[in-house]
């Protein structure tokens, strides 16, 4: 596992010290600013991974579900006896 989360708030409260204690010179504000931006980029980008990394179980399950519902519905049997099957010669 990478950097904590606490580490990085940590990081960022400090920037947005030095960013308070150098209102007065705006380049220097602003470089703080813009670290304490790309801090907190890091902590949305990774909260989105474990969102994508984990997908919800109940809807794979129900899907899953239905797919084996469906393939062995008596409606898909009585398809495949009418004859219209493309394998019917």
């Amino acid at each position: 596992m990478g950097v904590s989360n606490e580490k990085i708030i940590n990081k960022m409260m400090e920037e947005i010290q030095m960013a308070k204690d150098t209102v007065q010179h705006q380049p220097k504000m602003m470089s703080h600013i813009s670290k304490v931006k790309l801090l907190s980029e890091l902590l949305l980008d990774e909260d989105e991974g474990e969102q994508r990394m984990s997908p919800d179980v109940h809807s794979t399950n129900a899907v899953q579900s239905e797919q084996v519902i469906s393939n062995n519905s008596p409606n898909h049997r009585i398809e495949e006896l009418d004859g219209t099957s493309i394998f019917d010669f």
